[in-house]
C-alpha cells in the first residue's frame, strides 16, 4: 500500500482486547485490542517482533540494535481513518520506552510508522521500527488510547 505523511494525528480509545486467551489484560504476539482511531473502530493486530532487525540496509550504532514491530489495523468503521501509528507506541524495556528508529533497507524500510490511511472495511499492515540498547530486553509494546495516560499493551516477555 502506499503510504503517505500523515497530518492528523488520532483519537484513539481503547474497547477491548479480543483475543486474548482467558481474559488476559496482557496479550501476546498475536493477539488483536479492539480501539478506535478517528471516531472509527479499528482492529489492532500485533502479527510479529523481529529483535534484533537485521537485513540489507539495517545497521545499528555500536552497543544498540533495531527491533522491527509489525502490526496490522483493521478498520471496521464507516469512515476512512488516517493516522500516524508510531505516534501511539511506544515499545517498552523495564520501566522506560525506547526511541522510534529508522532503517535503510529490508521490510521497515517504509514510511507506515508515519503515515497510514485506510478505508472503511480495508486493512493495513506495515513494520514501525524502535533502537534499543543491545544488551536490553524489550518486554511490552504500548499503543496510546489517547485519552490522558490510558494504553493498551501487548506482553512481548
Amino acid at each position: 500500500m502506499n503510504h503517505k505523511q500523515a497530518t492528523i494525528l488520532p483519537f484513539i480509545a481503547v474497547l477491548a482486547c479480543a483475543g486474548c486467551a482467558g481474559g488476559s489484560s496482557s496479550p501476546k504476539i498475536g493477539d488483536s485490542h479492539d480501539i478506535v482511531v478517528n471516531g472509527q473502530p479499528v482492529k489492532a493486530t500485533l502479527l510479529s517482533v523481529a529483535d534484533p532487525l537485521s537485513g540489507p540496509g539495517v545497521r545499528a550504532d555500536k552497543g544498540w540494535r533495531f527491533v522491527g514491530i509489525n502490526v496490522r489495523f483493521d478498520n471496521k468503521g464507516k469512515k476512512a481513518i488516517d493516522f500516524q501509528p508510531a505516534a501511539r507506541m511506544k515499545l517498552m524495556a523495564s520501566w522506560r520506552p525506547m526511541s522510534i528508529g529508522a532503517v535503510q533497507g529490508g521490510p521497515c524500510a517504509t514510511d507506515f510508522a508515519f503515515g497510514v490511511q485506510i478505508k472503511p472495511g480495508a486493512s493495513d499492515s506495515g513494520c514501525v521500527v524502535f533502537q534499543a540498547p543491545a544488551d536490553v530486553k524489550v518486554t511490552a509494546l504500548q499503543m496510546s488510547t489517547g485519552e490522558g495516560n490510558s494504553k493498551v499493551s501487548w506482553d512481548l516477555k
